[in-house]
């Protein structure tokens, strides 16, 4: 999956301060040069230090743009999987575990 990371910044990958500059990713980088972003610029959230010490430099945060068409996805054939296991008359709430779906939904973001 390519990382999307054109959407404008709403505060500063290092510091988490509002109106970074530049507010561009890749201006940002060029601009300030080699600083640990410790916060995910266009979340304002702090990043996990495992990800930090494997990406210091932001390289693998998404803005989130690609996060709704997969998670999208994702709800479209669990909706069609219920839909034809009822059709079948085999379909069991418990087959579709909503710890687990929530679980999912943290992974992507949403």
């Amino acid at each position: 999956m390519m990382i999307n990371q054109n959407k404008l910044m709403i505060c500063c990958p290092a510091y988490g301060t509002s109106n970074p500059f530049p507010s561009n990713a890749d201006h940002y980088r060029k601009y300030h040069g080699k600083v640990a972003w410790l916060v995910n610029p266009w979340t304002g959230t702090n990043r996990d230090p495992k990800d930090i010490g494997s990406d210091p430099f932001g390289l693998l945060i998404s803005d989130g743009a690609e996060i709704d068409p997969v998670l999208k996805k994702i709800e479209q054939e669990l909706h069609e999987a219920k839909r034809l296991l009822r059709t079948l008359n085999l379909y069991n709430e418990d087959l579709f575990d909503p710890e687990f779906i929530v679980a999912c939904r943290k992974l992507l973001g949403s």
